[in-house]
């Protein structure tokens, strides 16, 4: 979105004159005026001379500043263009002709304009959508660009995020849509006529400022909108559909090729001319967007390509796309599945799965399951790792724990280990891996970190070590970034942070949780390799990794990291492992690398990590009054359950002050002190010496 000033300001140009712009801010309705009919006739004539120059030279104002226009009918807001507001353009010559002969009013494509509009209804004469929004959110958009419509309700502009939002109707709140991908809005000065919905006005500024930015706490609900509606026949959880699939189907040309194959399969015993065979591809092709990651371009890319070759129940692209973004996907059978079942043995040949090099192969060819004799299963490889008992080389793990520990300098470092083959902190590393950090939080600071590292090393560039900074959603396009990495085919992929990879979710959510779960494993299966999450701890820290339990029930390894403090170092230290030891602690630190200077001489620092050795020559004491008196009762007692270890120190306090308000409470504290401290550790509800 170009700036404001550009759009509202007077400028000097060939196309428009300067009192347009002028007009647009000052005199807005002076524009009005000029475009107000005086009758039905001369609307439907369209000679209005005054209301025909007006409004082409503000149609050329908006395209020569950024927008992206089209032209709607005379009076109304239906788009008078073949394609609707897909034919919305910023050629000057092409609004000239649409605009030379008639008054039409002007429609602005909100997805090309980089916009996403928030639109509150007016229902008789009160402000509904309004009122809607500020009981759901409390929350009011300020200090943006704002138009009033011809019902007197408001439309709010802001800059579109990197994150993809749809439009949506009352789904926000009942009276507040939202255009923005596949929409389009009405702008000033356009008129429209009185109709069932709403009496005859005009479109004018009320806000003449810069779109601003949209505010995080609105992304996030809109972005929560996006996910598919839970199927509304289906029986048990909401995720299984997702794990219904074949969990990898990726878009390549050999998986969109079987696709057309198989519908002309199906032609050739069905009627494919009508409506309801149209809607069951559709939604056949949709389901590639939530079953198996395509984008939704690339689904409707395909599904436009094959209803344009076979003339698809009188085909209409406008309309196709517009039913194509209806966000009701069902999931009772009308997935890509059935279109491939169409397909014959021949066809469906070789298997779709991607092969990657130099690993086992997978297949989805049936077969009888082979039963072992104790013999056999002992002939089977042992535990392979990645990290030796730290890292399995397969599954998925997480590296967590509160902000500012220090979890990203000891990836970066975890990571350079392993593309250097390098033993890390004593764990053994045996070859050199390609690994694939995924950095989508402050993304542009990752390049000074490795910079420390190589520097501090003095090492040359790793050619196996690559880095994404791009936004990535785990939920959306798991394939794309299978698709991204099988030609490096990295043994590692490290997603920092899942949070980050999941806006808008609910991490407390057993359903959305499982989504990710589910997302993670499908990443780690397609690489053979292991895909770790960092995270951060809850605000309970004693019990470990934010969010449902779910995510810790399905780890294979949970490594948490622990921030430095007055009396204790930075440590890290494995809380669950599948295949290794647990409670296993070692203290590093960050020392500050000097980068040289920026161009307004300020110096440019970063961190690396190294080893603590300190604390293999102090004795650690615990911090706290009553942390140092839970650690003298419990520590040659432990292994303990916490109820009984909660229990012993409640009753030192009661006795050492019967008055004591909380006492439980106080115990409770002390003895998640001592976790957070490091002294303890607290897994299944049972106290052991961390």
């Amino acid at each position: 979105m170009p700036s404001l000033d550009s759009i509202y300001k007077p400028k000097t140009s060939s196309l428009i004159s300067e009192q347009v712009g002028a007009d647009l801010v000052s005199h807005p309705m002076k524009l009005i005026r000029s475009n107000s009919p005086k009758d039905r006739n001369t609307l439907d004539k369209g000679c209005s001379e005054s209301s025909r120059k007006t409004l082409l030279e503000v149609a050329l104002y908006y395209a020569e500043s950024g927008i992206y226009v089209f032209p709607c009918k005379v009076g109304l807001k239906t788009p008078a263009c073949k394609n609707g507001h897909l034919d919305a353009t910023r050629d000057p010559e092409q609004i000239k002709k649409w605009w030379v002969n008639f008054p039409y009013n002007i429609g602005i494509n909100t997805e090309l304009s980089g916009l996403v509009v928030v639109d509150k209804d007016v229902v008789a004469g009160r402000s509904v959508g309004w009122e809607n929004f500020q009981k759901l959110l409390g929350y009011e958009p300020l200090n943006t660009l704002a138009v009033t419509t011809r019902s007197g309700g408001k439309q709010y502009y802001f800059k579109a995020p990197t994150i993809p939002i749809k439009c949506s109707i009352s789904k926000l709140c009942d009276k507040v849509d939202i255009k923005a991908i596949g929409g389009y809005v009405i702008a000033p000065p356009s008129y429209v006529e009185a109709d069932e919905k709403s009496g005859a006005g005009y479109y004018f500024f009320d806000e003449t400022i810069e779109p601003s930015k949209l505010p995080l706490w609105l992304e996030n609900h809109l972005i929560a909108l996006q996910q598919p509606n839970p199927p509304k026949k289906h029986e048990g959880h909401a995720t299984d559909i997702f794990l219904k699939s074949d969990n990898y189907f990726p878009c390549n040309e050999t998986n969109r090729e079987k696709l057309r194959i198989a519908f002309r399969q199906r032609r050739e015993t069905h009627d494919c001319s009508s409506q309801d065979a149209w809607v069951q591809l559709l939604f056949e092709f949709r389901s590639l967007v939530y079953l198996v990651g395509w984008s939704d371009q690339q689904a409707w890319a395909l599904f436009d390509e094959i209803c344009r070759s076979d003339n698809m129940g009188n085909y209409h692209e406008t309309n196709n796309r517009i039913r194509w973004d209806v966000d009701d996907f069902r999931p009772d059978g009308r997935t890509y599945k059935s279109l491939l079942d169409e397909l014959s043995k021949h066809d469906a040949e070789p298997d779709v799965l991607v092969e990657f090099p130099n690993k086992d192969q997978t297949t989805t060819k049936s077969k009888i399951f082979q039963m072992l004799t104790v013999r056999d299963l002992l002939r089977l490889k042992v535990m392979s790792w990645l990290v030796k008992g730290l890292l399995p080389s397969e599954g998925i793990g997480a590296l967590f724990g509160p902000s500012g520990s220090g979890k990203s300098f000891l990836i970066i470092d975890l990571l350079m280990h392993l593309c250097l083959g390098r033993d890390w902190f004593g764990y053994k590393i045996h070859k050199k891996h390609t690994v694939l950090y995924l950095a989508l939080e402050g993304g542009a600071g990752v390049r000074n970190r490795v910079e420390a590292y190589l520097k501090h090393n003095a090492i040359n560039e790793p050619d196996n070590f690559f880095t994404i900074i791009d936004n990535f959603d785990i939920r959306q396009q798991f394939g794309d970034l299978i698709e991204t990495v099988k030609e490096i085919n990295p043994s590692i992929i490290v997603i920092d942070t899942l949070n980050q990879s999941a806006a808008g979710c609910d991490e407390n959510s057993n359903v959305d949780m499982s989504l990710i779960v589910s997302r993670a494993k499908i990443i780690a299966d397609a690489i053979k390799g292991l895909v770790l999450l960092v995270h951060h701890t809850g605000k309970d820290a004693s019990k470990g990794l934010r969010g449902h339990s779910s995510l810790n029930a399905a780890l294979d390894v949970a490594i948490e990291v622990q921030a430095e403090t007055i009396k204790t170092p930075r440590f890290f230290r494995i809380t669950k492992s599948k295949d290794g030891a647990c409670g296993d602690g070692l203290a590093f630190k960050l020392k500050s690398i000097d980068l040289g200077v920026d161009a307004d001489g300020d110096a440019i620092t970063s961190c690396v990590v190294e080893r603590d050795i300190s604390e293999l020559f102090t004795t650690r004491i615990p911090t706290g009054k009553n942390v140092l008196v839970a650690w003298g009762l419990l520590e040659d007692e432990l292994p303990m359950t916490y109820s009984a270890a909660k229990t012993k120190v409640q009753d030192w306090l009661i006795q050492e002050n019967p008055s004591r308000k909380r006492p439980d409470n106080t115990a409770k504290d002390a003895i998640d002190g001592l976790h957070q401290q490091g002294f303890v550790l607290i897994k299944d509800d049972t106290l052991s010496k961390g």
